[in-house]
């Protein structure tokens, strides 16, 4: 396969500012779960699952530019742009790690709110006289946030 190493590296400019822009919306998505903005982060998610389907998008085309070959053989093979595509590479792998990262705390810290809610939802539970558990006095209860 012959590989066009001047449309590459135009690909993989554009390759590495998406990830770099998910990069930002995760951290985005981070600081709004820390400030307990749960309306702020819904209205997140669309623009988030739109990068997530532009990233397949970006990596059929991929497949296309350098076939089955990963960043490090396409960068072997990059002659005179061998700098630039190190480059670029570099840059990919970093915001990929980062929104690894991020997502990994995002999900610790939502697991660990949903467990707090939990906890707290039983701690309001009461029984009726017939030994059932009730609901009754939920609805008059300040609004918890976790």
């Amino acid at each position: 396969m012959n590989i066009d190493y001047f449309a590459g590296l135009r690909f993989l400019e554009g390759y590495a500012a998406h990830f770099e822009e998910l990069e930002a919306t995760e951290l985005r998505k981070l600081r709004l779960m820390h400030e307990r903005n749960p309306e702020a982060v819904a209205a997140l998610i669309p623009c988030e699952q739109a990068l997530v389907m532009k990233t397949d998008v970006l990596e059929r085309n991929r497949i296309k530019l350098f076939g089955n070959k990963n960043l490090d053989e396409v960068t072997a093979g990059a002659g005179a742009l061998t700098k630039d595509y190190e480059r670029l590479c570099k840059r990919i792998r970093n915001a990929v790690e980062q929104v690894k990262e991020l997502n990994e705390v995002t999900g610790l810290m939502a697991a660990e709110r949903l467990k707090r809610a939990k906890k707290a939802n039983k701690q309001l539970e009461t029984y009726n006289d017939k030994g059932s558990v009730s609901t009754k006095y939920r609805n008059n209860l300040p609004d918890i946030k976790v």
